[in-house]
Formats: structure tokens, C-alpha cells, sequence
């Protein structure tokens, strides 16, 4: 099996200095950790921990804002993109822009495509939470308006592909 995103960043860390007992984070510790957070049943740490991985996310990788943020300009243009087919995870977006209601289907994966989600119990509030929050925050930034979103249907809770009703609220910017 090919190494993923998350393999091929542990592969490439460099290996410490001789006497160095530092050493880089792996990301099978994370997702691990991610997992213990979520088994944990606390909700208001679940919440807190998971809402603000997906909000930094979204904000840490520039390349995703900066596609974001060109998207603003012609909205209706990056809908249409998606509905002929050319989007790399989503397979069709339902935009009724008088209600401001979004309705995204992603491509049949087989597994969440979550670079921390690729191990053996993945949290599931990868889902609940991260993913809301790096959604929210991705059609905030492409909208220019406040996002809510709520998943209706994801691979890590048991579907068959991901599916998210996301509102958009307030006007639309003039």
C-alpha cells in the first residue's frame, strides 16, 4: 500500500542530533492522542480540542485560503466547477442561493480522506467537529458570509460518502 500524506511527513522528518533527546512529533502520536481525546466522553474538551484543530486546519494551510478567498468573486463560478465534475473531493454542491442553504455531496472514497484520520480507530470527532469547523470556516471565506454547517452523513460515522448542509447567514456582500 502507498504511504500517505501522514507516512511520507514522518519519513521525511529529519533524525536528531547525536545526544538530542528532542525528537520531531510523529503523526501516529497525534492521532492517537486525537483518539484518547475523543473516547474521553468529555464533550466540552472534545469540542474545544477538535473545533480549533479544524479552524487552524483551514487558517495554516495559506494554499487552501488563498483558493478560498479567489473563490468570493464568482461563487456561482466554483459551484458550477464542482457540478461538471472536476472537483477533486466533491462530487456535487446543491446551492439555492435565495435560502443561502448549500448542500455538498463528496466522491465515494471508500475511507475519510483526513490526512488524521488514516489509522486504525480514527476519532469521530474528526467529523463532528474538525470537519464542521474547517467547512465553516471554507465557505466563510468563500462566501464572505457566516457559515453554518451540519454533517448529515460522513464515512468516519459509518456512510457510504460525506454529506454536509451548510447555511448561509446574514446578506450577501454587495
Amino acid at each position: 500500500m502507498a504511504a500517505g500524506p501522514v507516512e511520507a511527513a514522518a519519513a521525511a522528518a529529519p533524525a536528531p542530533a547525536k545526544d538530542d533527546f528532542t525528537h520531531p512529533v510523529r503523526p501516529d502520536q497525534v492521532m492517537e492522542v486525537l483518539s484518547d481525546v475523543d473516547r474521553s466522553g468529555d464533550l466540552r474538551l472534545i469540542d474545544g480540542v477538535f473545533t480549533r484543530w479544524g479552524f487552524h486546519c483551514f487558517h495554516a494551510r495559506k494554499d487552501l485560503v488563498a483558493f478560498a478567498e479567489r473563490q468570493r468573486a464568482d461563487f456561482q463560478g466554483y459551484v458550477d466547477y464542482v457540478n461538471g465534475n472536476r472537483a477533486r473531493y466533491w462530487e456535487r454542491l446543491d446551492y439555492d442561493k435565495d435560502a443561502g442553504v448549500l448542500r455538498v455531496t463528496s466522491r465515494k472514497f471508500g475511507k475519510c480522506p483526513c490526512a488524521w484520520a488514516q489509522c486504525a480507530a480514527p476519532a469521530k470527532a474528526l467529523c463532528t467537529h474538525c470537519c464542521k469547523a474547517l467547512q465553516t470556516e471554507l465557505f466563510r471565506t468563500m462566501t464572505g458570509r457566516n457559515a453554518e454547517v451540519r454533517i448529515d452523513e460522513s464515512i468516519l460515522l459509518g456512510g457510504e460518502r460525506c454529506r454536509t448542509t451548510v447555511r448561509l447567514l446574514g446578506n450577501a456582500p454587495t
